[in-house]
C-alpha cells in the first residue's frame, strides 16, 4: 500500500489567502442582525468600508507583494500566487461591483471557493507517493456481491479468481467481454470498491488490475509479464469529464509508478489494446 505526501503550508498559498482576507483590513465583525435594507432587497450583514477604503487595501496588497500599483476602480480583483511551476492566478471577480459591497461574506465565501480549487490543483502538482509497507490480504479479495443483471460470466476461468465480473456500465461490460477474449490477457480482475489510491480530494477507485504477456515480432509469446491498472471510462476528452475525475486519473498515474505498472485511461477496449 501507499500514502501521498504533500506540503499544505507552502508560503504562496498562505500569502494568497492573506491577500484576500487584508483586502477587508479595518473590517469590524458583524452581529446575526445586522443587515441592510435597500431599494432592490434585504442583504444579510454590511461592509462598512467605503470603497476608498477597499480600494487603499487593494493598493497595500500589491505593494507589499511587489505586484504594480495599477489605480484600482473597479470590483475587480486578481491575487497572483507564485508556484514553483510557474505563476497560478486566481481571479476573484465580483460580476455586479455592488455584490462586494451589499454581501461581503458571499465575496469572501466564493473567494475561498477560488482558493480552494487553486490549492488542490497546486496539490496534485508536487504530489508524491511512497511505499508504506502494508499489504493486501488475499482474503480480502473472495466475496465480492453483484445484481445478476449487472454480471458477466468469465468463459475462461484461468484467467481470472472470479467466476464473473461485476459491471455498472455498458462501457466496462463490452471491456470485460473483450478481456476475456483476448488471448494476451493473462489474469484480469474488476477492482473491488475498498481498493482504493488516496488523493487530496479522497479515495479513488481504479477500475481494472490486468496482466499480460509479452509478444515478440515472431508472434512468440515472452515469459515476462507487463502489467497494467485500467481506468474505462466514457470518454478520455479531459474537456468531456468533470474536474476531479481528471484530478484523480493524474494522482493516480503518480501512484502507480511507484510500483512501475502502467496506469492508462480509455473509452474502449482498442484504446488499451493499442498499449499492449
Amino acid at each position: 500500500m501507499m500514502k501521498f505526501k504533500f506540503d499544505a503550508n507552502q508560503e504562496f498559498q498562505l500569502k494568497a489567502v492573506s491577500s484576500i482576507v487584508d483586502i477587508f483590513e479595518g473590517q469590524g465583525k458583524n452581529g446575526r442582525d445586522n443587515f441592510m435594507l435597500q431599494a432592490d432587497g434585504i442583504y444579510p450583514n454590511r461592509l462598512d468600508l467605503s470603497p476608498a477604503e477597499i480600494f487603499n487595501n487593494v493598493e497595500t496588497v500589491q505593494k507589499r507583494n511587489g505586484i504594480s500599483q495599477d489605480v484600482v476602480r473597479e470590483m475587480d480583483f486578481s491575487v497572483e500566487m507564485e508556484t514553483g511551476t510557474g505563476k497560478t492566478y486566481v481571479y476573484l471577480r465580483a460580476i455586479n461591483p455592488k455584490s462586494l459591497f451589499n454581501n461581503p461574506d458571499r465575496f469572501m465565501f466564493e473567494a475561498a471557493k477560488i482558493i480552494k480549487a487553486i490549492l488542490i490543483r497546486n496539490y496534485i502538482e508536487q504530489i508524491t507517493y511512497e511505499l508504506d509497507g502494508d499489504k493486501f490480504n488475499l482474503a480480502q479479495f473472495e466475496q465480492m456481491a453483484g445484481h445478476k443483471t449487472s454480471v458477466h460470466e468469465i468463459s475462461n476461468k484461468h484467467k481470472s479468481i472470479y467466476d464473473a465480473v461485476v459491471f455498472s456500465s455498458d462501457v466496462e461490460k463490452n471491456f470485460a467481454v473483450e478481456l476475456d477474449k483476448d488471448e494476451r490477457i493473462k489474469l484480469f480482475i474488476k477492482l473491488p470498491g475498498w481498493f482504493t489510491v488516496n488523493t487530496p480530494l479522497g479515495g479513488y477507485v481504479p477500475d481494472w488490475a490486468i496482466v499480460t504477456a509479452k509478444i515478440d515480432v515472431a508472434g512468440k509469446e515472452s515469459k515476462e509479464k507487463v502489467y497494467f491498472v485500467i481506468e474505462t471510462k466514457g470518454t478520455t476528452d479531459e474537456a468531456g469529464r468533470r474536474v476531479f475525475e481528471n484530478q484523480k486519473i493524474e494522482c493516480a498515474m503518480r501512484h502507480f509508478e511507484v510500483v512501475d505498472v502502467k496506469y492508462k485511461d480509455v473509452a474502449d477496449y482498442s484504446g488499451f489494446a493499442r498499449e499492449l
